[in-house]
């Protein structure tokens, strides 16, 4: 197990090809509740349009609040809108294409490094 590397949103170069998990043991309600609650809390901070979940993985500053501080929530292009409920989300407000998505990616990306320093590291990759 010490020669795969771990790690936070990172892939690895060994194939698993059996696992053990040791869980907490707690009762289905409990569990329910529980699940319920991350709904809830979701809810209040992500948006409910359509998106493709988080644009850009967080660093030692969340990328959202680094696209919030340029000013870049409620951007629209085309149909796609940098959310203004969390801003690592681009939602499809209506009709979305690609190239509305990819404007504002490379807008938040170019504004976050001309303010800050710091390049924004895309979650998604572009299949061709």
């Amino acid at each position: 197990i010490n020669d795969i590397d771990f790690g936070y949103r990172k892939g690895m170069d060994g194939i698993i090809v059996g696992v053990k998990l040791k869980l907490d043991g707690i009762s289905k309600s409990a569990s329910m509740a529980k699940a319920r609650e991350y709904l809830v809390t979701r809810s209040m901070k992500q948006p409910r349009l359509p998106s493709c979940g988080s644009v850009f993985k967080n660093g030692e500053v969340p990328a959202g609040k680094l696209i919030e501080g340029c000013g870049l929530k409620g951007l629209k292009i085309g149909g796609a809108k940098i959310s203004e409920i969390h801003a690592n989300f681009i939602v499809n407000e209506s009709g979305a294409t690609t190239n509305d998505f990819l404007a504002l990616v490379e807008i938040c990306e170019r504004e976050v490094e001309k303010k800050y320093g710091i390049k924004l590291e895309r979650e998604f990759c572009l299949l061709k």
